[in-house]
């Protein structure tokens, strides 16, 4: 019998100063600063039936517009995640959920394996329904205020790291630096000329099947790069530069730390380890276009790279009929199937009501 229900709805995220090498429980090895997103998004729905024992009994998931199928193979990572919370996180109540089980149901905005942090949003939104149930099971109202946003970072970044960042609007700074920003969870970036608050993501889709090496693998490879201490020493001071950018709309500056993060971490790739590119072909080929256009439009375009192929184009939307004929006809070429997701800065998550 269900008990308790809710909904949310969580934003993916697009680091700007990238996180990229980890300790302990996902500790960040340097901080990062990301922009939320606002279409891609993952939608999650818990259920509590009463009677249980704090485990999982169905997962159901939908990617992008697909129809919801049973996924058991992913519940053991997020029964994991789960039975952390309720066993070892003392800053919140999560041990009342041992006496119910759990029935989720998650749906992606976008298709997965696109260059997007389906983790991000997915962990996030998990992590809002928790403590919005753990809240109504001990007959609290649920608001999402500073406190608990700190709360619902923290549990997001237990299941993935950048998840800690998509609990916050436009954008969000995580890991200790000379600011003294946490390693426990995300703070939101409220300090920025107004400008930025019109920008806009495009991912280029240039390659959408499964990556070669794992985001987590390459974290792990991290440990042995001979690089790892000065990169997150840049980082740290990469991030710091990046915010006076943005205070004072250097915009010549937020592209050049832009894109030497971007450029930074698949560096990190090709001498961790035997060495290994995610970067295809037609990923160069657009950054180039890009900067050939750039240098003779005098637009404000730039871009970034998660750890895979795909490129997200950051403009203003000021500019966005001029981006988007640029995209259409010179870099969709590039582009598998000519798949481009179109987004925009983004609000942060959303309470929806429960099925």
């Amino acid at each position: 019998m269900i008990v308790f229900k809710t909904r949310w709805s969580s934003p993916s995220n697009i680091a700007f100063v990238k996180y990229w090498g980890k300790r302990d429980i996902q500790i960040p090895q340097n901080s990062s600063l990301s922009m939320t997103l606002s279409n891609c998004f993952t939608d999650t729905e818990v259920h509590l039936v009463k009677n249980g024992s704090g485990k999982i009994n169905t997962f159901a998931f939908a990617d992008n517009q697909d129809e919801f199928s049973e996924k058991p193979d992913f519940i053991p990572r997020i029964q994991k995640f789960i039975d952390y919370l309720i066993e070892s996180y003392k800053k919140f109540n999560f041990s009342v959920l041992k006496s119910y089980d759990l029935e989720i149901k998650s749906r992606n905005s976008f298709p997965h394996s696109t260059g997007i942090a389906s983790s991000a949003s997915s962990f996030s939104s998990l992590s809002l329904c928790l403590v919005d149930l753990v809240s109504r099971i001990e007959g609290k109202s649920f608001e999402l205020s500073n406190e608990l946003q700190e709360i619902v970072s923290e549990c997001a970044r237990l299941g993935s790291g950048s998840a800690s960042r998509s609990v916050f609007s436009n954008f969000a700074i995580w890991g200790e630096n000379s600011h003294q920003f946490s390693n426990s969870f995300a703070t939101e970036f409220n300090s920025y000329d107004q400008y930025f608050s019109g920008l806009c993501d495009s991912v280029l889709i240039v390659h959408s099947g499964v990556k070669t090496v794992s985001s987590s693998v390459g974290h792990k490879l991290m440990e042995n790069n001979p690089f790892a201490n000065i990169r997150y020493q840049t980082a740290n001071t990469n991030l710091m530069d990046l915010i006076q950018a943005m205070k004072t709309k250097n915009l010549q500056d937020f592209i050049y730390i832009m894109e030497k993060e971007a450029l930074t971490l698949h560096g990190l790739m090709l001498t961790s380890g035997d060495g290994y590119l995610l970067l295809q072909p037609g990923s160069l080929d657009i950054i180039n276009k890009v900067r050939m256009f750039r240098n003779e439009t005098g637009c404000f375009i730039t871009f970034t790279i998660d750890a895979g192929p795909n490129i997200h184009l950051i403009y203003h939307q000021d500019d966005k009929d001029l981006i988007t004929n640029f995209i259409n006809e010179e870099l969709l070429q590039h582009c598998h199937n000519n798949q481009v997701i179109h987004d925009q800065i983004g609000k942060g998550p959303l309470r929806l009501e429960a099925r």
